[in-house]
């Protein structure tokens, strides 16, 4: 049987909770992080 393909997620935000969820995913095979989303102020 073949493998599930990942969960793809995208992080709106890289402050506390947003390096949280990249480090847990990045350490998990079953979720693949396809995009982080960061607004600078201008």
């Amino acid at each position: 049987m073949s493998k599930p393909k990942p969960i793809r997620l995208g992080i709106m935000g890289f402050g506390q909770t947003g390096r949280q969820i990249y480090q847990l995913a990045s350490q998990n095979d079953d979720f693949e992080v396809v995009a982080i989303g960061i607004c600078l102020p201008s």
